[in-house]
C-alpha cells in the first residue's frame, strides 16, 4: 500500500498477549510477535490475505479471521500456519 503525503489513512490493529509475546495484526496482512518483556521482535509474517477482526488465543494457537471468509490458525511460538478453514458468510449471518 502506498500512501500519498498529506493523505489520511485509518489502520486497524489487533493486539493479544500470548505465551509471553505481544502479537499484533495490522488489519492488512501482517502479523508481528514481540517479546512482551523486552519488546524485541520474535517473528513476523505476511499472511497474504486481509485480516478482519481480533486475535483469539487457544492454547498454543493464534486464531484470526480473514476478509475472504476463512479462519487461520498460527503457532504462537513461530507463526507457522497450522490450518485454514473456510467460513460461510451465510452461516454467520443466520446466527446473528
Amino acid at each position: 500500500m502506498q500512501i500519498s503525503p498529506g493523505s489520511r489513512v485509518t489502520l486497524h490493529f489487533s493486539l493479544r498477549l500470548a505465551d509471553g509475546m505481544l502479537v499484533v495484526a495490522d488489519g492488512l496482512d501482517w502479523l508481528h510477535a514481540f517479546d512482551a518483556s523486552s519488546g524485541k521482535l520474535r517473528w513476523e509474517l505476511r499472511s497474504g490475505v486481509a485480516i478482519d477482526g481480533g486475535i483469539a488465543v487457544a492454547g498454543n494457537k493464534l486464531l484470526l479471521g480473514t476478509r475472504r471468509g476463512e479462519v487461520i490458525a498460527y503457532a504462537v511460538k513461530d507463526g507457522a500456519v497450522l490450518w485454514r478453514a473456510p467460513v460461510s458468510r451465510e452461516h454467520i449471518l443466520k446466527e446473528w
